[in-house]
């Protein structure tokens, strides 16, 4: 597949109406083929910042492991 096929695939997803506005948001940001305009291409805190983790406490989240 072709970069120009990949680009009008992901323009092409729907989403279930369960999915938020913003994991919806999140997703295609990530999706981005474009290496450029991707979330996170800017560094891992534009991704923190991205409203889907807004509300989240990273200051006292805990890593659960689930082995």
């Amino acid at each position: 597949m072709q970069f120009k096929e990949y680009a009008q695939l992901f323009q092409q997803l729907t989403y279930p109406i369960y999915v938020s506005i913003e994991a919806q948001d999140i997703m295609n940001k990530l999706m981005d083929v474009n290496d450029e305009t991707r979330l996170g291409s800017k560094g891992v805190q534009e991704v923190k910042n991205h409203p889907f983790f807004q509300g989240i406490d990273r200051t006292n989240s805990q890593i659960v492991n689930f082995s």
